[in-house]
């Protein structure tokens, strides 16, 4: 995919997901919980959310960084799990964690 074709997908991933969330607004927002120690750096300068509706409004834009609570909601929206390989610096091994509703 070239730079354009994969931004277009990020966005409709992006928008399945926060689309999924508000549709089904009572079964994740118990899930979400503001973060004491998160930074504007750490979400693309955007401000911090303050609640569920900020946290949906700020996750829809680009370049807000997928966290488990979109990953979950776009699992559950596309039935299908997700595999997330994570750099372990500690243990200097890829982590494998599974995403799925």
């Amino acid at each position: 995919m070239n730079t354009e074709a994969r931004t277009r997908e990020a966005s409709r991933l992006r928008l399945l997901a926060t689309g999924h969330m508000t549709s089904n607004r009572s079964y994740f927002e118990p899930f979400w919980a503001q973060d004491p120690d998160e930074e504007a750096q750490l979400r693309n300068f955007q401000n911090v959310p303050q609640d569920f509706a900020d946290y949906i409004l700020a996750a829809s834009n680009r370049g807000y960084y997928a966290d488990d609570l979109l990953l979950t909601a776009l699992a559950a929206r596309l039935a299908t799990p997700i595999i997330v390989l994570a750099w372990s610096s500690e243990r200097k091994v890829w982590e494998r964690t599974v995403v799925a509703n």
